[in-house]
């Protein structure tokens, strides 16, 4: 007979299983080395992602969500009903505290704007009124009035003015929006159970889930690779996995930027035109190619 586990003893059978590509052993040996120590973020980390290999989502969500919370503070904040003042402007900067930065996606996409001006040609005094959100970046949000407003009842501010182009919200309205900023200090097992959660999100079609999980790792590390398996999760996965996050929640502007991230060459190619025709089929093409190609 050889020895008796111990947690450590499981916790490295688990990593060469899972390392081997068996995931049900290695589920069972992070499973087992539990029964020694609840305490120790690194089983959850390995049981969440083993658990995510052969399908139970739900699992390893929560085992990788526990590893990140064991490990120490919450790099990656999440922030509701965080009310902005308009200024007459396109761009809607986000305000968070000093020293936390912003991090994107945005959980709400749509932007609730409760609009206080009773002027003739807005007349919609307390009314909400929606703004799609075009494009993202860690500090704005690019906005566009939302074609779900009914226009015979809603005139878009400015339109007698500016016909063609809706007008952003003006000073005196206020924006409801949720986010999430980034803090700092997070540990390389956090950075995996983020990388996981990331995945997970991606492969359940949970893409704002995706974006803040994916934009939070590369925010730890812009060179990131899964510290426990080289073969798998990575910077260059991540931007493609946002790359396609984005482009199902039609911010393809977005995509677009995560794609010349992982190829330059798209930056300067004749297909990467916002007016041609063909435009969404030839960048999402260019995505599952990139992906397609590890």
């Amino acid at each position: 007979m050889g020895p008796s586990p111990t947690f450590d003893s499981l916790v490295e059978e688990g990593w060469i299983a899972y390392r081997a590509g068996d995931f049900e052993i290695a589920v069972a040996k992070f499973d087992s080395a539990l029964l020694f120590n609840v305490e120790v973020p690194e089983a959850y980390l390995g049981l969440g992602w083993s658990q995510a290999q052969v399908g139970q989502f739900t699992d390893a969500l929560n085992n990788l969500s526990l590893a990140i919370t064991l490990e120490g503070n919450r790099p990656v904040i999440e922030v509701f009903e965080e009310k902005i003042n308009g200024d007459s402007t396109w761009m809607i900067h986000f305000l968070v505290a000093p020293l936390k930065t912003p991090l994107l996606g945005v959980p709400e996409l749509e932007i609730e704007c409760i609009v206080s001006d009773t002027t003739p040609v807005r007349n919609i005094p307390g009314k909400t009124v929606l703004y799609d959100v075009i494009f993202l970046t860690d500090s704005t949000l690019d906005l566009a009035w939302s074609n779900e407003n009914d226009s015979t009842v809603i005139i878009p501010p400015d339109t007698i003015a500016i016909p063609v182009v809706p007008s952003p919200p003006e000073a005196g309205d206020t924006l409801i929006l949720n986010y999430t900023y980034y803090m700092g200090g997070e540990t390389d097992l956090q950075e995996d159970a983020y990388a996981g959660i990331s995945t997970l999100s991606s492969a359940n079609n949970e893409e704002l889930l995706a974006v803040i999980n994916g934009n939070g790792v590369l925010h730890m590390d812009s060179a990131y690779f899964f510290s426990k398996d080289s073969t798998g999760a990575n910077a260059r996965k991540t931007h493609l996995l946002l790359a396609q996050s984005y482009y199902n929640l039609k911010l393809f502007d977005n995509s677009s930027v995560e794609v010349i991230v992982v190829d330059p060459s798209w930056a300067i190619d004749p297909k990467n035109d916002p007016n041609s025709p063909t435009y969404l089929y030839d960048l999402l093409k260019k995505i599952e190619d990139l992906r397609g190609g590890g």
